[in-house]
């Protein structure tokens, strides 16, 4: 009669490995993912929106300074959605010209 016996740590790891299943199979693990991604595709949409729209306000028929029209641009590109809120904060730029 022969006996095998389990070698503990196998064990444990198998347990690791059907709880991790368990953990990404639950629907709970597929909400946040679906969260973070739509997230991060708002986040990227934004920023595209507010880079095109930092181009358009860099034309002639828009009011402000040159030097303020290059910067707001390369701000664009760095904040990203945040843009938008230094957009609300300048008065004077990106105004049509009468």
């Amino acid at each position: 009669m022969s006996t095998s016996f389990a070698n503990p740590i196998d064990l444990e790891e198998d347990q690791q490995t059907n709880q991790q299943k368990k953990i990404q199979n639950s629907s709970w693990y597929r909400f946040r993912v679906w969260i973070i991604f739509f997230f991060v595709v708002i986040w990227i949409a934004l920023g595209i929106a507010a880079y095109i729209r930092a181009f358009q306000c860099t034309s002639a028929s828009v009011s402000g300074s040159d030097a303020r029209k290059i910067v707001m641009f390369i701000m664009a590109a760095i904040l990203g959605p945040f843009w938008w809120i230094l957009k609300m904060g300048v008065d004077d730029y990106c105004q049509v010209k009468k």
